[in-house]
C-alpha cells in the first residue's frame, strides 16, 4: 500500500501554489499517495474537516515553510494557524514523532515555525538543486536509506582478543571546528586547571571579605570560557548537522567549560549572600546565546546553550546536596540571559530552556544514548560525575540529588515562565521522568511542601517567592506534563 502524505502550506502567491503543486505531482509520480487542497478540496467542502482528516490520516506531513507560512503559524492566523493547533496537539501526545517533515522555500528567520521545535528541515531554496532535495525528501517519506551508508562489517576481534581492524579509504575532511573528537562517550572532564580553580575558589569563599578578589577571579574564568567558545566556532549554525559533528561540538563545550564548572561546583556549595551575587553576575556573562542570521540549521540552537547548561548543572547539583537553595535562586533567577542580543533579559532558567527545553531527539545521536527517554540528563549525569562525586557519599546519593535538581528546575521554570500557550504547558524535564523510585520525586516533593509549608527549605531559599501554594501550582503543572509524557511513552 502506498505511503500517504499530506502537504501543509500557505497560499502565498500563484507562483508558490504552482510550485507546491509540482512538488505534490512529483511525489505522486514516485509512489506517494499525496493529498493537496488544490486537488482534493471542492467548493462547499468543510475546510476544517478536510485539514483535520488530512493531517490525521496521513503517515507523513510535508510542511512547506515559506516566510508567510511561518509568520501565520507563529501568529496562529487562518488555516495555517488551525493546522498548527492540530499538529501541536499531536506533537504533545508523541514528542518523538517523525511524522512532520519541514521543507524550507522562501526562508524566514527562524526558517520553521516554533510549533515544530528544532526538527531538521530540507532546504528547497535553490531550484537548481531541486532534484537532489526532492530525492532526500522522497527517501525520508518512503523510508529508504541513502545508499551511501556503508555495509555493516564483521567484528574484527576473535575470542583471544586478536584481530585486524579495517579502515575506509574515505579522506577525513575538516568540519570547520577547532577540535575534532571522534568518540566522546564517556567524556571525563579534564583535570588540567580544574584542581587549581577549585582550590582558589575555596580560599576566596572562605574569606568572606574578599568579594573584589572573588569577582575578579570568577569574571576571569567566565571570560576565558566565553572566549574559548567564540574561538571554537561552537555557534556556527551553517554546518550541516551529523552525529559526528554534534559529538565534536559537545566535546568542545566540555573543554570550554571545565574550569567554570569547577568554580561553580565549589562556589555554589558554600557562598554567602554577597558571594552568590558575584557568581550570579559572572554566570550572566554566558547568558547571551549566539543567534544565526539567514539560512541555518536549527539543531545547533540547543547546542549553543549547552555550555551554560553544563555549568548550571555542575553548580546546582552540589548546591542541592548542601541544601543551599539560595544558590539555586542565584543560578536560575538572579542570573539572566538573552536568546537574542537585542531582546529583553530573561531569568537564566527561562533563557536556557525557552521554546524547546531539552532537545532530546538530537542528543540521541550520542553513543549509548539512542534509547534514553532523557538523553541530555543521562549524558550530563555521566559526564559530571567525576567532578561532583566527592560531594556525595555514593552514586545513589548523587543520583537522588541530580533528580531533585532537575525537578526543582522544571518547577522554577513553570513558576517563572508563566506565559504558556493554548497547546499546553511545557517545561524542561529530566531523569526523574522515568526513574523507578517509590515514592517518586514528585510525590516526595508534594508531601514535603504540604507538610512543611513555609518551612520547606527551597522556599526559605527564596524560590517560588517563599509561598508554598505557588510551589504546589508549579509542581502540579510539572506533574500533569510528566503524566502526559509517561503515558505517551508507556512509562509506568
Amino acid at each position: 500500500m502506498a505511503i500517504r502524505a499530506f502537504i501543509s502550506y500557505s497560499h502565498d502567491s500563484p507562483g508558490h501554489k504552482q510550485w507546491v503543486a509540482k512538488l505534490a505531482t512529483d511525489l505522486r509520480m514516485n509512489g506517494v499517495e499525496t493529498t493537496l487542497d488544490q486537488w482534493d478540496l471542492r467548493p462547499g467542502d468543510d475546510v476544517a474537516r478536510f485539514m483535520e482528516e488530512g493531517l490525521r490520516d496521513a503517515e507523513r506531513v510535508v510542511v512547506v515553510c515559506s516566510r508567510e507560512y511561518v509568520d501565520r503559524a507563529n501568529a496562529g492566523k487562518g488555516g495555517v494557524g488551525y493546522e498548527k493547533a492540530i499538529v501541536s496537539a499531536e506533537i504533545v501526545r508523541d514528542l518523538g514523532t517523525r511524522k512532520f517533515i519541514p521543507i524550507v522555500r522562501g526562508a524566514s528567520n527562524p526558517p520553521v515555525p516554533t510549533f515544530l521545535g528544532y526538527r531538521f528541515y530540507l532546504d528547497f531554496e535553490d531550484d537548481q538543486k531541486y532534484q537532489s532535495a526532492f530525492e532526500a525528501l522522497l527517501r525520508e517519506i518512503l523510508g529508504v536509506p541513502d545508499p551511501g551508508k556503508p555495509p555493516l562489517g564483521r567484528n574484527p576481534f576473535g575470542a583471544d582478543g586478536r584481530g585486524s581492524i579495517t579502515f575506509s579509504s574515505v579522506a577525513i575532511q575538516p568540519v570547520g571546528l577547532t577540535s575534532v573528537v571522534p568518540d566522546i562517550a564517556p567524556v571525563v572532564p579534564t583535570q588540567k586547571g580544574m584542581v587549581e580553580v577549585r582550590r582558589q575558589a575555596r580560599e576566596l569563599i572562605a574569606e568572606s571579605a574578599h568579594l573584589i578578589r572573588l569577582d575578579e577571579f570568577s569574571t576571569r574564568v567566565l571570560e576565558a570560557t566565553a572566549k574559548s567558545i567564540r574561538e571554537s566556532q561552537l555557534a556556527d549554525f551553517s554546518i550541516q548537522p551529523t552525529a559526528q559533528v554534534f559529538a565534536d561540538r559537545i566535546a568542545i563545550g566540555n573543554d570550554a567549560t571545565d574550569q567554570a564548572c569547577a568554580l561553580f561546583a565549589e562556589g555554589l556549595q558554600w557562598a554567602n549572600e554577597g558571594q552568590l551575587t558575584v557568581l550570579s553576575a559572572a554566570f550572566s556573562r554566558l547568558g547571551t546565546f549566539s543567534q544565526p542570521t539567514g539560512t541555518f540549521y536549527p539543531a545547533w540552537v540547543g547546542v549553543a546553550r549547552y555550555p551554560a547548561l553544563r555549568i548550571a548543572y555542575a553548580g546546582g547539583i552540589p548546591a542541592v546536596a548542601r541544601k543551599s537553595f539560595r544558590a539555586l535562586k542565584a543560578l536560575w533567577i538572579d542570573a539572566t540571559g538573552r536568546t537574542e542580543r537585542r531582546t529583553e533579559a530573561l531569568s537564566m532558567v527561562t533563557a536556557l530552556h525557552e521554546e524547546s527545553p531539552f532537545h532530546q531527539e538530537v542528543w540521541r545521536w550520542l553513543p549509548g544514548k539512542e534509547r534514553h527517554h532523557t538523553p541530555v540528563s543521562a549524558y550530563l549525569q555521566e559526564n559530571l560525575a567525576p567532578l561532583l562525586m566527592d560531594c556525595f557519599r555514593d552514586e545513589e546519593a548523587y543520583s537522588e540529588a541530580f533528580d531533585e535538581f532537575e525537578l526543582l528546575q522544571a518547577m522554577v521554570y513553570a513558576d517563572v515562565d508563566a506565559r504558556g500557550d493554548q497547546f499546553g504547558f511545557w517545561a524542561p524535564l529530566g531523569a526523574f521522568l522515568w526513574r523507578r523510585r517509590r515514592p517518586d520525586a514528585l510525590a516526595r516533593a508534594k508531601a514535603l511542601i504540604e507538610s512543611e509549608r513555609e518551612r520547606w527549605e527551597p522556599l526559605r531559599g527564596g524560590l517560588f517567592g517563599g509561598m508554598p501554594d505557588r510551589a504546589l501550582v508549579a509542581l502540579q503543572k510539572v506533574e500533569d506534563l510528566t503524566g502526559r509524557i509517561r503515558g505517551a511513552k508507556g512509562i509506568w
